[in-house]
């Protein structure tokens, strides 16, 4: 039990490791793709912001794009030559734009002013000599289909009622398919952003509204004040003679202010739909002649507004995450109680699973089939067992069941190819004879270690309810498989065959698997109608899948809702883990009283053929009933382990006169037989045969090179049934203007959005 349950642990630890980082990994891949997703996209953005005493905002912007290739409506390439900002004119924040500069900085070439000119229209040789690095403006009002001459400045002209715009201010660059980095400085005077009142004069700037459908990877901003504006130390927020200023946010940011009133900003990963705004108020002693008047006092209100967003911020993020809290406290909560429950549904099925009985060793057939005895040890060792066992259970069943019927005198079991056979009357033959007569010639030795010979013997033929085959006393997993094999000797030709020719004849045999699947159903009924097993897989099975489950559902939620990785790790991967755990731990089928019988008699048997050799008291008895010893042997996957210990007790099995004399009709006789031919060939004499005297080493080293007739059944019919199934059809916090940026909503002069062309 201890070994299931180290074993569960270590498995599921290490399916969780490999599931998060397949599950990580494929996250990572989708994020930098998602990354990667955009055409254009800036790698980082710089803004300088002054404002003037004026009311004014001087701005300088450093933009680092990132531009990647993409194609026409044809699928040919289609290379970016036009990059562009723009800005919402409106009396009440931003009356114009002027002064505008730009150059490249990675050149240091100034561009100059040009007119608007779409760049679909142009070839790419045309566009670099006659457009590019050179700049325009124009009104986009009316639409991107009708761009209008602007002149900069022209709001500002004496007599002018100034109207809401939309101006695009861009860049044409030469023709470009791609660029990992290409960095344009912008410079341009927002003209009348701020507004004057009796204590403050304010001003609203957005450089990014959140229609900008451009993303970026980093923005940093610093915002100055006019000289002599004062300090920003002032303690009490209300003080109009110090600076004031706000970051308005919904991404992570990082805030400082320095002691003029100058702030700096530092905002992570701006996706498509981000904002950023920038609140602005200094004292109006020090302001000069400003377009836009208000009277009254405003940094008041102003202070009030601001809180009061800061205070729906944070209520926000506080419900926000109280309401994560709680979903982390419930997943926690749950996991323990679905753990405690699967883990010690798990370890009761365990302990369910343990024979209880008091038999030790049992000497005698167990009195049930041999596919039986194979399921039902299967049941108790899936619990733990200091005893291993080789091979699958449905080919441990069938080379068992092949075996028993080799005891029943159903069919007879030989070595080597047909072939060898080809002129002896195999219904009746001699094994002795046989064995002297394949150790005359070392052809017929190497041949014989090559593949079984099946004889299915003329009582097995007279067909099925027969009173010749009835007295057989076969059970029906016994039937089942004798049939199995009649219907394969007729895709042979005869029933005189090896595995080799087995696997030919099966390799097309389109209903082959249905004969197949016959012998495995009603080995299934047969152990089914026993009654030696139950399930009690409810008891570890459902937590276990609500554990999984919720572990998922934790992992789903902190990365993708809550966008928190290290707490999907820390969160999902642990109740993941025991779910797996669970359902690892547990055995599904437990024996009943009648199983705990039956298993008692199958464990001793299984106990009695390991330590064979130790015991003292053998005798007859007991070297009679080897001939099922070699069948159970091969239904608990221990044939080698068996085979070893008989030679260890009976050293006659070394005399190959012995074993013709005494063993020739024994199932087991074709076990050691030929591996006296091989010793014969090592000395002189080869008549085959050798004696007690050519061995020089005990029954350990002897079995050690037998030919393992229990294995090469079940190692050839597993090749037989995988051939048949092969060929089966596939259809079966509190605000103030000192704190950092909180998401207090869009708006303000620009209302800037980007592209490209």
């Amino acid at each position: 039990m201890r070994n299931r349950i180290v074993r569960a642990a270590l498995q599921s630890v290490l399916i969780t490791l490999i599931v998060a980082l397949i599950v990580g990994g494929a996250a990572f891949i989708v994020t930098v793709a998602d990354d990667d997703s955009a055409s254009l996209s800036y790698r980082s953005i710089d803004y300088e912001a002054t404002a003037t005493k004026d009311g004014d905002l001087k701005v300088t912007q450093r933009l680092d794009y990132k531009l990647r290739s993409r194609d026409d409506e044809d699928g040919n390439t289609k290379p970016w030559k036009q990059l562009y900002w723009r800005y919402a004119l409106d009396p009440s924040n931003l009356i114009d734009i002027t002064d505008i500069r730009v150059r490249n900085a990675d050149t240091g070439q100034a561009f100059t002013q040009t007119e608007f000119r779409n760049p679909n229209q142009v070839g790419d040789t045309s566009w670099d000599s006659d457009y590019a690095n050179r700049w325009y403006i124009v009104d986009v009002t009316g639409g991107d289909s009708n761009p209008q001459p602007y002149e900069p400045g022209s709001n500002l002209a004496p007599h002018t009622q100034p109207g809401k715009r939309i101006i695009e201010i861009g860049w044409n660059i030469p023709a470009t398919d791609n660029a990992k980095s290409l960095k344009i400085d912008v410079s341009f005077t927002m003209r009348g952003v701020a507004t004057k009142y009796d204590d403050v004069t304010t001003f609203q700037w957005e450089p990014i509204a959140k229609e900008n459908e451009v993303p970026a990877g980093k923005v940093t901003g610093v915002v100055r004040f006019p000289e002599g504006a004062g300090s920003s130390g002032a303690p009490d927020a209300s003080d109009p003679t110090g600076p004031h200023t706000w970051l308005h946010t919904a991404n992570t940011n990082e805030v400082t202010r320095e002691s003029d009133g100058t702030m700096r900003f530092t905002i992570y990963d701006l996706k498509v739909g981000g904002y950023i705004n920038v609140i602005g108020a200094f004292d109006s002693a020090r302001a000069g002649d400003v377009a836009r008047t208000a009277a009254g006092g405003r940094l008041q209100s102003l202070n009030d507004e601001e809180d009061a967003k800061a205070r729906y911020a944070a209520d926000r993020k506080r419900d926000s995450a109280r309401v994560t809290v709680m979903i982390w406290a419930a997943g926690v909560v749950l996991a323990i109680a679905l753990g405690i429950w699967g883990v010690l549904g798990a370890l009761y099925t365990l302990r369910a699973a343990r024979y209880k009985g008091n038999i030790e060793y049992w000497r005698d057939k167990p009195g049930i089939s041999p596919d039986s005895a194979a399921r039902l040890v299967d049941v108790f060792d899936a619990a733990g067992s200091n005893i291993h066992h080789s091979g699958k259970l449905d080919d441990r069943s069938l080379s068992a069941t092949v075996m028993s019927l080799a005891v029943k005198k159903a069919i007879a079991l030989y070595p080597g190819p047909s072939d060898l056979y080809r002129d002896l009357d195999m219904a009746h033959a001699d094994p002795a004879a046989i064995a002297q007569r394949i150790g005359r010639q070392t052809r017929r030795v190497r041949a014989a270690q090559s593949t079984t010979t099946v004889v299915i013997l003329p009582v097995a033929l007279t067909g099925y309810g027969s009173p010749q085959r009835e007295s057989l006393g076969l059970s029906r997993s016994e039937s089942t498989c004798l049939d199995l094999l009649v219907d394969i000797s007729r895709r042979v030709g005869g029933p005189v065959f090896d595995f080799v020719q087995m696997k030919h004849a099966c390799k097309d045999w389109k209903t082959g698997y249905q004969s197949l699947e016959r012998f495995r159903t009603a080995a299934r009924n047969e152990f089914t109608l026993l009654g030696a097993t139950r399930s009690i897989s409810g008891y570890y099975v459902l937590p276990a899948v609500l554990e999984t489950m919720l572990g998922v559902a934790c992992f789903i939620f902190n990365l993708a809702v809550a966008g928190n990785a290290v707490a999907a790790l820390c969160f999902g991967l642990p109740p993941f883990a025991i779910g797996l755990f669970c359902a690892l731990a547990g055995v599904e089928d437990v024996p009943t009283p009648a199983g705990q019988e039956y298993g008692g008699r199958c464990l001793g048997l299984r106990r009695y053929m390991v330590d064979f050799s130790d015991f003292t008291d053998r005798g007859v008895p007991d070297l009679a009933l080897w001939d099922w010893y070699m069948v159970y042997a091969a239904a608990f996957g221990i044939s080698r382990e068996a085979i070893a210990q008989l030679a260890k007790a009976y050293p006659q099995v070394r005399d190959s006169e012995w074993l013709d004399a005494n063993a020739s009709d024994s199932l087991w006789y074709w076990t050691y037989r030929p591996y006296l031919w091989n010793a014969g060939y090592s000395g002189s004499d080869r008549s085959g045969g050798g004696s007690t005297g050519d061995f020089a080493f005990g029954g350990d080293s002897f079995a050690s090179g037998l030919s393992d007739l229990g294995t090469q059944i079940s190692a050839g019919f597993a090749d037989i049934s995988s051939t048949i199934s092969a060929a089966a059809p596939s259809s079966s916090s509190g605000s103030s203007s000192f704190g950092g940026g909180f998401d207090g909503g869009g708006g303000g002069s620009g209302g800037g959005t980007s592209g490209g062309r």
